[in-house]
């Protein structure tokens, strides 16, 4: 007689995807859709923006900051109410805001009205479409949270990989950026917005189901402490954690803005770096399975101190090895790290804090890592004119990363309590 065998972790992640898979699809779809607010995208406009309002680089630079910090202000407040109002009312409010950033992006024409609509794209877009995917799934799948986070993170190397070639060909083909911009709020408000609130038909008793839970304090993670934001603030290990999270964004965007001196350091070529995009994309998607099954072993507080460790190799490894081979490795070590972040991250506030505040807790550490990601280029070009060479800069920033995974290293989980 044949024994019984258990389904590999292959197909048990198929069977969840499958029996999750209308609000796994509406967190990828809020993740992908994010893209419309995200630097890389907006960046694909920037010459097209800089002819049209007569800007510099460091005037559009400024501006952009502007935009990107008063936005991350504005998030502090709204990001929280995720806590309070019905998802479907909250996703539909950012999803006109982000289709109506979208138009008037297509309709702007003046100085002033351009930077409200980067302030609208970056608060909905960036901000507000990847929190209410983050929260929503990390809230909602409790047991197998980093399976759920894996799946919905997704979102984010799909728009990478998909939308820049689709912008150029759209330019190539309209030769007008205005009408480009208009498709772009035309599909997020008749695709995105109808999509997303069918995604979420039975939301209302999920959400009963998980109060009643909490309530309770049934669950895996559900019957620990639901701590608010003021007393996480009080938490000295929630600013152990910050700096291994903020580790990422803040050295990507360092990077990517003043790639050029990144290039011409290396000896690579525009296209060399560009067709790492490829690698860096493919890399996310197949590691973010792997990594929520982890997390879903280990937990999240486990993977933590190493998840950073692939992108620190790569920086040291670029730093000490000057060749074209080395464009990949880094791209490599980039997208094994963010794989791992989408479940790793997104999971580790609801184990440290609970979900009943989730959405009050990520919009807080969302305007800290906003405010990272716009103070990185000013304080890497501070370091370059300063006469610091990319070599030290990359060597400094492995060094971060080392530090922030051992600052992580002795930091425990709470122990479960009830309020």
């Amino acid at each position: 007689m044949t024994p019984f065998k258990q389904p590999t972790h292959h197909v048990q992640f198929l069977r969840f995807v499958r029996q999750n898979r209308r609000y796994l699809l509406f967190g990828f779809l809020l993740s992908f859709c994010s893209s419309f607010g995200q630097t890389w995208f907006i960046g694909l406009f920037n010459e097209q923006l800089r002819e049209e309002f007569k800007l510099t680089h460091g005037s559009y630079g400024s501006w952009y900051a502007v935009a990107t910090l008063s936005s991350a202000v504005c998030l502090s407040y709204v990001g929280r109410l995720i806590d309070r109002v019905d998802l479907r009312l909250f996703t539909a409010l950012v999803c006109v805001g982000l289709a109506v950033s979208c138009l008037l992006m297509s309709l702007a024409n003046g100085l002033l009205v351009l930077v409200l609509v980067l302030f609208g794209l970056r608060l909905f877009g960036q901000g507000l479409s990847s929190h209410i995917s983050s929260t929503a799934t990390a809230r909602y799948f409790d047991a197998q949270r980093g399976k759920a986070l894996s799946v919905a993170g997704l979102g984010h190397p799909a728009g990478e990989a998909i939308l820049p070639l689709s912008i150029v060909g759209l330019l190539a083909v309209l030769n007008d950026w205005r009408q480009a911009w208009m498709l772009c709020g035309l599909s997020v408000g008749l695709i995105l917005l109808p999509v997303a609130l069918g995604l979420l038909r039975g939301h209302g008793e999920r959400h009963d189901r998980l109060m009643e839970k909490i309530e309770l304090g049934s669950g895996e993670q559900l019957g620990a402490r639901q701590w608010s934001t003021r007393e996480v603030l009080r938490d000295w290990g929630f600013y152990l954690l910050l700096p291994a999270v903020l580790a990422p964004p803040f050295i990507g965007t360092g990077l990517m803005f003043h790639q050029d001196v990144l290039r011409g350091s290396m000896g690579w070529s525009r296209e060399l770096f560009a067709s790492g995009f490829v690698v860096f994309s493919v890399v996310q998607v197949m590691t973010a399975p792997v990594a929520g099954a982890l997390v879903d072993r280990f937990t999240a507080h486990r993977l933590l101190c190493s998840y950073l460790i692939p992108y620190g190799l790569a920086l040291m490894g670029i730093a000490l090895f000057q060749s074209e081979l080395m464009v990949f490795i880094l791209m490599t070590g980039m997208g094994l790290t963010a794989g791992i972040a989408y479940s790793v991250v997104g999971a580790t506030w609801a184990e440290r804090y609970g979900v009943r505040h989730l959405g009050a807790i990520r919009s807080l550490v969302t305007v800290v890592m906003v405010v990272s990601t716009a103070l990185a280029p000013p304080l890497l070009g501070v370091l370059i004119d300063g006469g610091i060479g990319m070599i030290s800069i990359l060597i400094g920033m492995a060094t971060y990363t080392g530090i922030a995974s051992v600052l992580v290293l002795g930091l425990r989980v709470p122990l479960p309590r009830a309020t």
